[in-house]
Order: C-alpha cells, then sequence, then structure tokens
C-alpha cells in the first residue's frame, strides 16, 4: 500500500541494519549489496541481472578491501555458491524433478544444495584440504529451520531494542531452531 519508492527505501534500510546487526560478514555484505542492486532495479524499472550484480558486487568488495580476495574463505564460498545456483540449479532440476517427492520443498532444498555444492566443494577441498561428502545432508537437515532462526531472531532483535526484558522473552522462541542447527551440526561432525 505504500508508494514503491518508499517500499525500496524502507528495504534498503532493513538489508544496511541487518547487515550491521549481524556483524557484515563477506556472505552477508555480498547479499545485502546484491539485494541494494535489486532494489535499485525495480525502482528504475530495470531488470536486474543477476550475473551483472554478482560481477559488480564482488568488484565492490575487492576495491573496499582487496586482501578479501585472497584471505576470505567466506567471500569465496559465498560467491561460489551462488554461482553454482545460477549456473547449475536448472541444469539439476530435471533429474530432482523425476527422483524426489514434490511436496514440502524437498526437491527444492536438494536442487539448491547440490547446485551450491558443485562450485564451492572443490574449493573446500583446496583451502581446507579436506571434503566431507555428507555434507549436503547436513544443508538439507538444517535448511528448513534457518528462516525460522532468523526470523524469530530479528523480531527478538529489534523488540530488545525497545524494551531488553522483551526481546529476551522473543529470544526464547529463536531456541528450538538454533538447538536444531546446533544439534545436527554436532552429530554429523561427529561422522569421520
Amino acid at each position: 500500500w505504500l508508494p514503491l519508492r518508499v517500499r525500496v527505501l524502507v528495504c534498503a534500510l532493513a538489508l544496511i541494519a541487518f547487515t550491521l546487526f549481524t556483524g557484515a560478514s563477506a556472505s552477508v555484505v555480498r547479499a545485502s549489496i546484491m539485494g541494494l542492486l535489486g532494489l535499485l532495479a525495480l525502482s528504475t524499472g530495470r531488470e536486474q541481472i543477476l550475473r551483472l550484480s554478482m560481477l559488480w558486487t564482488l568488484a565492490g568488495m575487492a576495491l573496499w578491501n582487496p586482501m578479501q580476495l585472497w584471505w576470505d574463505s567466506g567471500l569465496h564460498l559465498s560467491f561460489l555458491a551462488l554461482a553454482g545456483l545460477m549456473e547449475f540449479s536448472e541444469l539439476i532440476a530435471p533429474w530432482t524433478k523425476k527422483v524426489l517427492p514434490k511436496g514440502m520443498g524437498i526437491e527444492e532444498s536438494v536442487r539448491t544444495t547440490l547446485a551450491a555444492q558443485v562450485l564451492t566443494s572443490p574449493w573446500i577441498l583446496f583451502a581446507f584440504e579436506r571434503l566431507s561428502i555428507i555434507s549436503p545432508l547436513s544443508n538439507l537437515l538444517v535448511l528448513p529451520a534457518i528462516p525460522f532462526a532468523m526470523a524469530t531472531g530479528c523480531i527478538a532483535t529489534v523488540l530488545g531494542m525497545f524494551w531488553q526484558p522483551l526481546g529476551s522473552v522473543a529470544a526464547l522462541t529463536t531456541l528450538p531452531f538454533t538447538r536444531w542447527i546446533i544439534g545436527v551440526t554436532e552429530v554429523i561432525a561427529k561422522i569421520p
């Protein structure tokens, strides 16, 4: 119900606030810049071309801090995962749609996980000299909890800014999701 420019401004401010709240890691900064470019395209009536947005984002981040290109695995993995999603998700789709059930987002979760793994796995093997062959399983198990953990955490943070006890109580709603994510990670990590 708000005019487009107001909606874009509110979304842009929310993206910037989210980036600052989460500590501005490379992956969050990448996502936020691409989100801001998408909002800019929306507000000017242009189509966002993801490949160009990704390249402009990488160029901007490299100009801001060139050392990230060499030393920040979070940056590398974030861009590789995104490139994998863009380039391989639709190639994998015919196979996953044939093999996997249609309900509850299972097919999409498996497809996006595999697409991201196509480009991140070689880099993980190179950078860390090890590769977990069951990491797609852990990704699939934690993926459904991520949006809920982020949403409840965001609400708790905002409420806590106004009144800390209210934020603390609201943060309790985040616990089941974060415990699930950490629990799955710990169990999977024990497998050699």
